[in-house]
C-alpha cells in the first residue's frame, strides 16, 4: 500500500505544484478539462449558494463554481502551500476565498455550505472517511458533495493509461517518482460502486453517477440525508 502520510502528501504536492496543470494536460491529453466541466454541471445551484471546494490544487474548480451566477461565495481549502500560491495567482473572482487547511479537520461551523467538491482529492488522503464525515458536518442537510477521481479503469486501457502517465513523468516532469504513486493510489483507491457504498455510510445518498474513459475517471454526486439532525 502507498504511503499517505500527510506531511509526506503534503511535500508531493508542494514538489509538483509549478507542473501540476501542465502534467495533467499532458496525461489526459487535455480531457480533463472538459471532464470536470461535465462534472460540475451535476450539481444544482441555487440562488446565493455557498460552497466549499476541498484539496483545490491549483484552483480551477473553485472557478468553475464562481462562474455559476447562483453561487455566492466559494472558499477554496487545501493544505498545500505551493498549490494554492498558484490557485492565488490564477484567482479570476472575487467570490473566492483561499484557505490553507487540512480537508480532515476543516475549520468551518456546523452546516456551513450548501455544496461541497472534491476532484483528485479524496484517494490521497491517509483517513478518507474522516474526510467524509467532515463534510457531512459540515453541509447542511439536503446539501449535495460532488467528488470525481481517477480509478482503476477496465483492463487493458487502465494498464494503457498507466504507462502513458509513466512515460510522461518520465520526459516531461521533475518528479517522476510522485506520479508513480498517483498511478498507484488510483490502482488501489476504492472502486466507484464501493466508495459510495462507503460514503452512504456517512449520511449521504449517492443520486448520481457517471464514468468516463474506461472507467479511470468518475464522478459522483452525493445528497445529505435530511433527516440527519444538523
Amino acid at each position: 500500500m502507498t504511503n499517505k502520510r500527510p506531511e509526506k502528501i503534503k511535500k508531493m504536492f508542494d514538489e509538483l505544484a509549478p507542473g501540476y496543470d501542465f502534467m495533467n494536460s499532458m496525461i489526459s491529453f487535455g480531457v480533463h478539462k472538459l471532464i470536470k466541466k461535465s462534472g460540475i454541471k451535476f450539481l444544482k445551484l441555487q440562488k446565493n449558494a455557498v460552497a466549499a471546494d476541498l484539496c483545490c490544487g491549483t484552483g480551477d474548480i473553485a472557478g468553475l463554481l464562481a462562474e455559476n451566477k447562483n453561487v455566492k461565495k466559494v472558499f477554496a481549502v487545501d493544505f498545500s502551500d505551493e498549490m494554492l500560491k498558484i490557485a492565488r495567482k490564477r484567482k479570476n473572482s472575487s467570490k473566492i476565498e483561499f484557505i490553507k487547511a487540512d480537508c480532515t479537520d476543516l475549520p468551518f461551523e456546523n452546516a456551513s455550505f450548501d455544496v461541497c467538491t472534491m476532484f483528485f482529492g479524496l484517494r490521497n488522503l491517509n483517513d478518507p472517511q474522516k474526510a467524509v464525515s467532515e463534510i457531512n458536518r459540515v453541509l447542511k442537510n439536503g446539501g449535495q458533495f460532488l467528488h470525481l477521481d481517477i480509478f482503476k479503469g477496465i483492463e487493458p486501457f487502465n494498464s494503457i493509461f498507466d504507462g502513458f502517465a509513466r512515460l510522461f513523468a518520465k520526459l516531461f516532469s521533475n518528479n517522476p517518482e510522485s506520479y508513480k504513486y498517483l498511478i498507484a493510489s488510483k490502482n488501489e483507491f476504492y472502486s466507484p460502486q464501493k466508495l459510495a457504498q462507503i460514503i452512504e455510510k456517512h449520511g449521504f445518498k449517492c443520486s448520481k453517477m457517471r464514468k468516463w474513459a474506461f472507467g479511470i475517471i468518475s464522478a459522483q454526486l452525493f445528497i445529505k440525508d435530511c433527516s440527519q439532525p444538523e
